[in-house]
Formats: structure tokens, sequence, C-alpha cells
């Protein structure tokens, strides 16, 4: 029986009944393709209506060309075609463990094109009936929306029958912070475990446990007090460690740690250094600030394990890790910092996530700094969260400028004594620079202590070298050098050695680029590269209890007599120490052949206020304009007001003498040159009396600095002004009116 074509219309399909097995066939062209199509149906009625159905399809772009395959070989397409080069490797892994794990067990025979929102639905409460929670069922739900979205685009399916799917309803999870006296009570507990500074860490700034993990020491600015999140830490099966970027574009942040903070990273990083130099070759260099013992990564699995058993041990109940994150959240909005803020700590990309974290109970800031932590209170965190989170576009400042400053100089004090005590002073010189002539050796030998502030360093080095109980063996002894060194003693030989070495290993680095600087231009670099000291002439710096009892005339100093350390008190000529001025540790120079005390001071005043400032908001403001000159008047000053009114006029002489001087120095200089004809290569002729024009230069120098700040006092001028030359100064025949003429220009600021 021959088939028979029912009708067929041009650009409409044709409907027959196949010869066989006797189905209805609607059969049309698919214009996208340019193939025909076919599809069966029981009954010719059924075959029309499919018929329509595809044509109106295709009429809206909506029609299913694509080849049969099932919900399984769509998936796995998906996974590794689409998916695995569109996202991070952590989404394409948790989508992975999703689609293995529950979509292809539960629909992966399904037929793609023949898939149901009935067999969905049913799907779902078959998942629930299992016990699978509503937020699991949501989170399968998204991962199957968006691969059927991706099958409609791509024209294998007519429509996402995920888009008539009801969800299951699901409740908003409880969040359980701890409260401020759980806060203390962890704190107080993880102190001297090596989680203390991480979890003191995640509870001022609510940091993610990727972003803990994966933080590095290139990341934290201790100076500044800064912290940038630009990394974060997972570990996924199949991949071990990987490291990414934050979650979150928000995420990618400044934070300003407050001051105990940074002071718990510091002596976490002092401790690091140490357990760096005692692994030894076993050490795994990753800059990572939390790591394991060998410098690896931390596996989370293990931070959750004692963080678990640390809550336990304090008697706290059960919370979730991330509830550090929501606990730091929960204090601040608690102690009314702005919601905003508190948005930005921690980097949500939407207001409305902050504010689920509940508040607790307000508490007033007295009784919250006396029970929250040590150094955890809400007037800590409150500065942290001042924009604790700082945006690249961010106005606010990174570092306050204080308004007050520092003004230092050092009062020299000769000192006299027994001519048995001369040998005394030599001794206790000479120990201290052996002393840090063998910590320069040991920073040499340890060079991951620069990476160190000063204070880190000195903890390290003192680790490396002195004999105590928890350490009775360290690997470099100072005891093998040198025998009963105080302490306050060791301290400040290695303050010297370290200033040595960074001295050194900073001029080693700008050779080096002058060097790379002229072979990139094909010169050849004749610059001596420095090398480490030869010999030590370093003065001794008197620590607190190498000294005391300083008084106006005598003072007692704790000397080396070359076997046994011995206090003498010595008495004290010249300048007094000034009254308001705090005395720092004082130094022992030798003067030819005669001893002094350099004794630094400070005094901390209010700082000026800018010359912008104070020449438009200041109205009686005099400026002392200076002209530097090297003829017989080496300085001419005048006071002005801001007009231009000149008050007064000094004239600074001397340079008459000054030239003469120099000129005879110079002239013996000559005389000395013609006598010898010869001078040695690499050396210095004449040395002494160019260092005697250089001294008279220098005091000179002084001198005139000194009158001029006199001079500007006197007349109460609160702005010094130098004329900026554009070329050297030589001496030029002018008279003194033409001088005074000059000096009394208008200043213009």
């Amino acid at each position: 029986m021959a088939r028979q074509r029912k009708r067929s219309v041009h650009g409409g399909g044709s409907v027959y009944q196949r010869k066989g097995d006797g189905r209805w066939v609607a059969k049309f062209k698919v214009e996208e393709t340019g193939r025909y199509k076919e599809l069966y149906a029981a009954s010719e009625k059924e075959a029309y209506k499919k018929l329509e159905e595809a044509l109106f399809q295709q009429k809206q772009g909506t029609l299913a060309t694509g080849p049969q395959q099932t919900v399984k070989q769509f998936l796995d397409y998906w996974l590794e075609d689409v998916v695995k080069g569109s996202v991070r490797l952590s989404t394409y892994v948790n989508c992975r463990v999703i689609v293995n794990k529950h979509l292809i067990p539960g629909l992966g025979h399904v037929r793609l094109q023949k898939l149901t929102a009935q067999q969905v639905q049913s799907y779902y409460a078959k998942k629930l009936k299992s016990g699978t929670s509503a937020s699991r069922v949501k989170t399968i739900h998204a991962a199957l929306h968006k691969a059927l979205e991706h099958a409609r685009r791509i024209k294998l399916v007519g429509r996402n029958v995920c888009d008539d799917v009801v969800l299951p309803r699901q409740e908003q999870p409880k969040i359980y912070p701890l409260t401020p006296e759980q806060a203390q009570m962890l704190l107080h507990k993880v102190k001297g475990h090596p989680l203390e500074v991480l979890l003191t860490l995640t509870l001022a700034t609510g940091m993610r446990k990727g972003e803990i993990l994966g933080l590095r020491w290139a990341d934290v600015d201790l100076e500044k007090g800064m912290l940038y999140v630009s990394h974060t830490l997972n570990y996924m099966a199949g991949y071990g460690f990987v490291e990414g970027e934050p979650k979150t574009q928000g995420s990618k942040c400044t934070i300003l740690l407050p001051q105990f903070v940074i002071e718990a990273l510091r002596r976490h990083r002092a401790a690091q250094v140490e357990g760096r130099l005692m692994a030894g070759a076993l050490w795994i260099d990753h800059d990572l600030v939390f790591c394991n013992k060998q410098g690896g990564f931390i596996v989370h699995t293990t931070l959750l394990y004692h963080f678990s058993k640390l809550l336990k041990e304090a008697g706290l109940p059960h919370v979730r890790f991330h509830d550090l994150r929501h606990s730091a959240a929960t204090l601040l909005l608690s102690m009314g910092v702005p919601a905003k803020v508190v948005q930005e700590l921690l980097g949500h990309s939407k207001i409305g996530m902050t504010e689920k974290n509940p508040p607790q109970a307000p508490v007033a800031s007295a009784r919250v700094d006396r029970r929250v932590c040590l150094g955890l209170s809400p007037c800590l965190l409150k500065r942290c969260s001042r924009c604790a989170r700082l945006s690249k576009s961010s106005n606010i400042c990174r570092k306050e400028k204080g308004s007050m400053a520092r003004a230092t100089k050092t009062v020299k004090q000769a000192l006299s004594y027994r001519s048995v005590h001369a040998a005394w002073f030599a001794a206790t010189q000479a120990l201290f620079n052996q002393v840090a002539a063998f910590y320069f050796e040991v920073v040499q030998a340890h060079p991951d202590v620069l990476n160190l502030s000063n204070k880190e360093a000195l903890s390290a080095l003192e680790h490396l070298t002195h004999v105590t109980k928890e350490h009775p063996h360290p690997p470099m002894p100072l005891s093998a050098s040198a025998q009963n060194v105080p302490a306050m003693f060791r301290r400040a030989a290695i303050n010297a050695a370290l200033g040595s070495v960074r001295s050194f290993y900073t001029h080693l680095a700008r050779w080096r680029k002058r060097k790379e600087q002229a072979e990139a231009k094909g010169k050849k670099c004749t610059l001596r590269p420095p090398v480490p000291p030869r010999r030590w002439n370093k003065s001794a710096i008197l620590y607190a209890g190498m000294w005391k009892e300083h008084t106006g005339t005598t003072v007692l100093l704790k000397l080396w007599t070359g076997q046994s350390w011995s206090w003498i008190k010595v008495r004290i000529s010249g300048r007094q120490l000034p009254d308001g001025w705090e005395t720092n540790s004082p130094q022992l120079v030798l003067h030819h052949n005669h001893w002094w005390l350099h004794v630094p001071i400070e005094r901390v005043m209010e700082r000026p206020k800018k010359v912008e400032t104070q020449v438009t908001c200041v109205p009686d403001v005099k400026i002392c304009a200076v002209d530097l000159n090297i003829t017989e008047h080496l300085a001419v000053c005048t006071i002005q007001t801001v007009k231009g009114t000149v008050v007064a006029t000094r004239f600074i002489g001397g340079g008459k003498h000054l030239h003469g001087l120099r000129k005879r120095l110079l002239g013996k200089i000559a005389r000395n040159r013609r006598k010898t004809s010869v001078i040695a290569s690499g050396e210095q002729d004449n040395a002494a009396l160019w260092a005697k024009i250089r001294a008279i230069d220098e005091d000179r120098a002084h001198q005139v600095s000194h009158r001029i700040i006199q001079f500007a006092q006197a007349h109460g001028a609160s702005i010094l002004v130098f004329e900026v030359r554009s070329v050297d100064l030589k001496p030029t025949a002018q008279t003194r009116r033409g001088m005074i003429a000059q000096a009394n220009k208008p200043v213009t600021t």
C-alpha cells in the first residue's frame, strides 16, 4: 500500500501515513539548516497538531533543531565545553559535583527534548523526601536551569522547562554570631595558641576563610597599618590547593588595621621567621601570613578541626568558622556603626546581606571596653571600621596626619674621668664593635631577617644567638664570640649592625641598578661595588640599664673593664640638658683622645601650619627672606610682611675670612703636590687638609644657619623663604646698595 499524502502546501509541510507501521508523519523543511524534519504521531489529527506547533515555533525562533541526545550527554558537554572555560575553577568543581552526584543519576536517562517540567518537579520532590535540604535543591535547580537555558539558546530544546517548576519554600537560615562575652572567652582561650593571630584578625576584620588562608606578607603593610585583600585559597578534590581572586569585586579592597592587630601581626611575623630558620631547607617559601610548620598551605579541614576543638574547650556552642565573619558585623552594628560602613568592611555587594546579621543588644561602650576582649574593644573595632575597607576610588585618607611634631637635637658633653678609666671606655667601644660585627655576619647568613621590621628582626636575631632555657643550643651562639654581654648592650649592637647591613644592601642595589643602566647603553660601569665594612669603629650606644642618675654635673656609666662590668661615676662639663626635653640613649664618642657623651634629646611640639594657610589665614604673619651669597656677606636676611613691607634687615658677614682660610689651605695642598709629584692610585692626597676644609665649611654653615634662625625668631617670623638660583653661585662684583635692593625685593609665595 502506497503512502498517502493528505496535504502538501508550499512552505507549510505535509502529513501522510507511513506504509509499514501505519503511523502518521508530519514533515516540513527547517529553514535554518535546509533539511527536512519528520514528526511522528498515532493519528492524523495529532500529526497536524504537531506540524502546526513546529511551524509556529520555527516562526518564533524557538524550534529545537539540534541532534537528539540524553540529558546526561548534554550535561557532560555543557560542563566541559561551556562552564569550564567561563567560570573560576571553584565554581566549575562545585557545578561538576552537582551534575555528577544529583542531576545525572536522577534525570540523565531522559531524552533532552522530551524533558518536561513535571519530571523535574517530581525529581525535586523525591530529593526533598530523601532528606536533601531545600537550599540544596535550589542549588541543583540553579545548575539545571542554567544548563537548559544554554540548550535553549543553541536550539537543542524549544524552551526551558525549569521556568515552569515551583521551588520548595526555604526557611531563612539562622545565624548564630558570637556575643561580646563569647568573643572574649574565645580569644582568652586561644591566647598562646598557633591560631591566636588568625582568629584575632578574623574577628577584627570579618575576612573570609579563603581570604585569611591566602593572605601574603606582600599584601600586609604594617608600617601604614593596612591590609590588601587580593587572593583567596581553596582546596579542591583532584586539584589540590588553588589560589584565586576574592569572591566578589567588592572584596578586593584595603583594610585599615587597628593597633592591637598590627602588634599581633608583628609578633606573629617574628615567630614565623624563627620557625623558618629552625626548619632550614625544609621550609617552602610561599610568603604566607598563616602557614604550617614548613611554610606550606594550611588544610581547611585542619583549621576547622582545631577551631571546633577550641570552641569545645572554651565551653562555647558550636558555630561555623564563617560565623566569625557575622560576629564581626554583628558587634559593629550593635555599637551603632552604620550598615553602609559594615557593608564595605565585609565586601558585600548588597546592603541587604549586611542587614541580615542580627545585632546584639547594645551595650555601653565603657562596659564593652572591659568585657569584649584584650584589645578587641568596640572603640578599636569602630576605628577599624571607620572605612575599614577602602576601594580604589575611595576618598578617605589612608593615614591620618598628626597635629604634633617632634624636634630632635644632640647635646655634647665632655667627660672628666681618671686616666685608668680611659682604657675602660676604649674596651667598651671595642666590645661594642665586636658584637656588632658578629651580628653583621649573622644577618648576612640569614638575609630573610632584613624583610622584618627592626623590632621583629631584633627578636629573631636574639633567638638565633642568645642562650635561654627554651633554646639552650642556638644555631649561632653569641657566647662563642663574646662572654657576659648585657641584654641592653647586646640589643644596641644588634640595632647598629642592622643599620649597617641595610645601608650596605641599599648601596649594593643602587650599584647594581647603575651597572645595568650602563650595560643597557653599551657602556662599561666604572663604579666600584660596595663592600662590607672591613673594620668597625662605631661609637657605643648606651641603652637604659647601661647608664643612670644623669644629673647636671655627673652621670653613672656601666663600662667593660676587659674582664667584668663595672659602674663608674664621671663628671660632665659643657651644655646642660634643657628643661622640657626627653632624653634618649646617649652615645660614647672619642674626640681627639678624649671621651664625650652625646645625648640625643627630643621634644613634642605643635606642628606648624602650612605656608598657604599662614599666608591666607593669619593676618600678621611675618616672612624672613634669605639671600645666600659667597661674597663678604654670606647671607642677607629681611623681615617682610605678606604685603611686602620690609620690617628689618641683617647682613651676616665672615665671607672674606672664610675665603682666606680656604685659600691658605688650598695653597698648602698645592705646595704638597709639587713636592710629592706622585700620588698612589686609589688614594686621596692631603686627606687631612681636605678634611679640615670640609670641617671649616660645615662649621661656618652651622653658624650662618644659627644666626638666620635667631634673627627670624627675634622678629617673630614663622616662614623662611630662600631664593632659588638656577645657576651655580659665583662671586660677582656688587655694591652694598645693590645687595640691599636685591634683598628688599617683595617675596612671592
